[in-house]
């Protein structure tokens, strides 16, 4: 091979290089353009700054749910705001909001509660500071937002009673004038609680009395009329559970809320396959099977089997209920497998966001030693100095003083 064929050749890789990494600066050209801010801030020790750049890098991998590199950078921004000169009371409450959701959403909840008690620290005192910008913008409202989400953890960590009594004040009458859709979801958390507490004629009044609230989202109305069914069938009540489900799935339906439609047919087959009605649970699962929607996602399909294989068993259709209960095998048999990946990513997530955690600490520490380090250098050689200094002197002064004293001035 010649020499030009050898840079043509070269020429020709060095390009397919450039266009396949591309994509991939582009896909990350907000990172870099963070990581340049970064280097800049670092230049003149601004923390401030230093940690915005991260902080928006961790909102970036939060938003495309790589957790643990989200959670990484928070932390390092914690680390720096701590050293910076002024306090972004404000961005600082954001921070720790987001780390708080970072957090749940590992099933950390109890961290993530500590954090939303820092963030509220942050956000009063950005509202004790600056009253007219807050009113301006509505930040008054935060700390009631903050109290809904504690509740909201509390409840996801299975302090039911814990979690009713955080919510209690987001439910006075006078709430409900200020903050109707907050007061509703705080109502519906306590709901929850109630329910899974196995309280379900207080959870049914509950659900009732966030349905009178006039000026919800049909969404979220189709959320409480849900809860509502799912309350009345485990007293027993099963028509009045499939007339409240019927609602739900009919919300569902006009605002186009596949996943949650899907739901509300199987719940409605197994609610009639309770009141003996099988051909109408069949009815259910057809029109689940009719929705253009991925059921292999999750265990729907595989309850839609099951539902069928029931309701054919109970009309007879006995070659339909074996092909039923085959396909629903199947199915369990693959998610289980799939359910085994998950838990390995989410363990492993888990140990990416504590081994972040001590990369964080022992960064601190290295560069903690490393300043106490150059210390005793530059202390050493600074003493070496002044030692060399006051020798020449001595020495200096001890020759001028023979010369005197010989009559050699000079």
């Amino acid at each position: 091979m010649d020499i030009k064929t050898l840079f043509k050749l070269s020429g020709t890789c060095l390009a397919a290089l450039i266009f396949i990494a591309s994509p991939l600066n582009a896909q990350n050209k907000p990172i870099q353009e963070l990581e340049a801010t970064y280097e800049t801030a670092h230049q003149t020790n601004d923390y401030y700054q230093m940690g915005l750049a991260k902080y928006k890098m961790a909102t970036i991998y939060f938003k495309e749910k790589q957790m643990a590199t989200a959670h990484k950078y928070a932390s390092e921004t914690i680390g720096l705001w701590n050293q910076a000169d002024t306090i972004d009371y404000y961005n600082t409450y954001r921070l720790h909001r987001d780390m708080a959701a970072m957090l749940a959403s590992v099933s950390r909840f109890s961290e993530a509660i500590s954090h939303l008690g820092t963030s509220r620290k942050y956000i009063t005192e950005h509202l004790e500071r600056f009253p007219e910008a807050a009113k301006k913008h509505n930040d008054h409202l935060i700390p009631d937002e903050i109290t809904y989400f504690e509740g909201l953890y509390l409840r996801e960590n299975g302090l039911m009673g814990n979690a009713a009594r955080k919510l209690l004040p987001l439910t006075t009458a006078e709430f409900i004038m200020e903050r109707p859709d907050l007061y509703a979801q705080a109502k519906n958390q306590i709901g929850l609680a109630q329910y899974h507490l196995g309280k379900y004629s207080e959870a049914e009044t509950t659900f009732k009395e966030i349905l009178k609230i006039d000026g919800l989202k049909p969404q979220d109305n189709a959320h409480y009329h849900h809860n509502l069914a799912n309350a009345l069938a485990e007293q027993g009540e099963y028509t009045a559970a499939i007339t409240e489900m019927e609602y739900s799935a009919q919300l569902n339906l006009e605002a186009n809320r596949t996943r949650a439609l899907v739901v509300n047919y199987i719940d409605m087959a197994d609610l009639y396959l309770k009141t003996d009605e099988p051909a109408n649970a069949i009815a259910m699962t057809n029109k689940v099977l009719a929705i253009d929607y991925d059921l292999n996602s999750s265990l729907d399909l595989f309850r839609v089997h099951l539902l069928r294989e029931r309701a054919n068993y109970r009309l007879g259709n006995e070659n339909e209920a074996i092909a039923d209960g085959d396909t629903y095998e199947e199915i369990l048999m693959a998610f289980n497998q799939q359910v085994k990946e998950v838990l390995i990513r989410e363990q492993s997530l888990q140990f990416d966001i504590e081994l972040a955690e001590s990369i964080r600490v022992t960064a601190l520490a290295t560069e903690h030693s490393r300043y106490v380090r150059s210390l005793i250098i530059y202390g050493a050689i600074a003493m070496l100095l002044f030692v060399f200094t006051v020798y020449l002197f001595r020495r200096t002064f001890k020759n001028h003083s023979q010369k005197l004293k010989n009559g050699l001035m000079i």
